[in-house]
This record gives C-alpha cells, structure tokens and sequence, in this order.
C-alpha cells in the first residue's frame, strides 16, 4: 500500500466534509484511490463501528455566517436544542427520518384552523419540540431498520413509500427535484424557487423541503404564497431551516433551528452548509457531478 497516496488522500476527503474513519478506511481499502474511496463511501459499502467517536465531530467545509454574510444575508434567529441525532448511538444514521418527522410534526401544527390565528414558525418550532421530533424520527428509524437490511441507506422518496407514518404528506410534482451545487441553474435558489412555485403545490399552506446531501439530510420550511391577511411576497415572510447534526462552526453543539426574515437568507444559509467542491482533476467529471448533487423532496399536508 502507497502510505503517502493514503495521507494525501485522507487530507482530500477530510477537507470534503468525510469522517476522518470513513476516509481512513475507504482509502486503504483502494490503496490510495480518491476517486473510488469517495464512490464507497457515498454508496455505504462501509461498515462502522457506531461508538466511533470520529462520528460526533462532523466537520464539512463550511464557511459560518460571519460578518460579510450577515450583512448580506440578515442575521438568524436561532432556537438551539442539546439533542441532536448524535444523542443516541443509533441516530447516526437516522436524519433522514428526523427530518421527515419534523417535516409532518411542524405543518401539522402550523395549519390552523379558520376560526384561530395564524401560527408562526417560532411558536411551533422550539426547543422542547425539535428534541422531541428528532427522538421520534430516530425511534422510527429504529423500528424501521429492525424489518429492514437496507434501512439505513433508503432515501426520503423510498421512506415515503415505504412507511405509513409519513402517509399524510404529498410529495409534490409526485418526485424529487434534483439539484447540482456547481452548476448555475441547479442550486438551491433555483430548485427551491421552483419547488415553491410547482402548479401542484397549495398555495395557501405551508411547504417543507427535505434536502439531502449525501450523507446528510436536513428540512426546510417555505411559508404560504397567501395569508388570509392577502397576498405578501415570498421574500418578505419567515423562513427556517431545521438541522439535526451539530455544527461547532454555527456554535451550535446539539440540533438547531434558524429562521430568517428573508428566502436569500435560507439559501445562503445552505450555501454556507453545502459548499460546491472541486475534486481536482484526477476525479472524473461523473464523480465530480455525484458529489455534488442535492436532492429536494417539497412536501405538504394532504
């Protein structure tokens, strides 16, 4: 084995955003190979030990929202919980499920009824009901993966499918939206704007949107088109983001909820999460493209 291709490799995935064990390991098992570390590592053909501690310090290349991009942006609201999907030893895995939980948990209590008062993301979002829908998400995951070999690598569309307790929401357009970070038009401001505008979407309720970004999966949430109020413009209402892993550069140690005034808030808010990464020219342009690439599930109440 090529230790020094090894190293050399190991310091190009860690600055991607992968595990300092998943790195390690996939490396050696290619001797070296970058390329094919990164196709093992995205398709799960790893197995782990999941007391490995390497798996808490999540350290993707993220730019946190300093001063040049709050002043752009507009600085969060942040609501932070001490839980995380890290809280339990088999939450590793289970994001996907903790976001699709507080995909159906959040607009269930945001749609209110005629006669009461529009409810605000921050009355619904709080510390005390983001820990209690990650620990939800993850029992399911739970109870999902024990009937289930290949639980723990099913995406959102395959869990909606697949599960009844996600029975109440639509996916909307009946398919994910697939986006591309290094390419102009298939960013998170374009997949999401047209996430939000799909003629199958009610525009009179709230909208989730399940990001995932291999390996992670987070959600969204994008307010009405309408009030009974009237109309109010897409930008000028509140917008949020709901992250389940910890983020030691947001200063975020467990889970974390941020909510902007603004839709370019949120998408530079995910730009700041999911940087578009140059693999260098010795990884192919297929595997440059599969790196970065994002799926979006735009999901509401039936």
């Amino acid at each position: 084995m090529d230790d020094t291709r090894v190293e050399e490799g190991q310091q190009t995935l860690l600055l991607m955003g992968f595990s300092e064990c998943d790195a390690k390991a996939a490396l050696q098992i290619t001797n070296g190979n970058v390329e094919q570390a990164i196709e093992m590592i995205l398709s799960g053909q790893l197995s782990h030990n999941t007391n490995d501690e390497s798996y808490n310090a999540l350290a993707p290349p993220v730019s946190s929202l300093g001063p040049a991009r709050r002043q752009r942006f507009g600085s969060p609201r942040y609501i932070h919980c001490e839980t995380s999907q890290y809280s339990s030893p088999s939450g590793r895995s289970a994001c996907t499920y903790i976001a699709l939980t507080v995909a159906l948990q959040t607009l269930g209590s945001l749609q209110s009824e005629p006669s009461s008062p529009p409810k605000n993301l921050t009355d619904v979002l709080t510390s005390t009901t983001v820990e209690d829908h990650i620990l939800k998400g993850i029992s399911s995951y739970n109870t999902d993966k024990s009937t289930s070999s290949t639980i723990e690598h099913t995406s959102a569309e395959e869990v909606l499918s697949s599960s009844d307790r996600f029975t109440p929401l639509k996916l909307i357009g009946g398919s994910v939206r697939q986006g591309i970070l290094s390419a102009p038009n298939l960013r998170f401001s374009q997949i999401l704007s047209a996430c939000y505008n799909d003629g199958a979407a009610d525009g009179s309720k709230w909208m989730a949107v399940v990001i995932t970004k291999t390996p992670e999966t987070i959600v969204i949430f994008l307010p009405p088109h309408t009030t009974r109020e009237g109309d109010e413009s897409f930008r000028e209402r509140s917008f949020a983001i709901v992250d389940s892993h910890p983020r030691p550069e947001l200063q975020c140690s467990g889970s974390y909820v941020a909510v902007y005034d603004c839709f370019d808030g949120l998408v530079g808010h995910l730009e700041g999460l999911f940087r578009a990464v140059d693999l260098g020219a010795d990884v192919g342009e297929m595997m440059m493209v599969m790196y970065n690439s994002f799926d979006a599930y735009p999901l509401q109440l039936l």
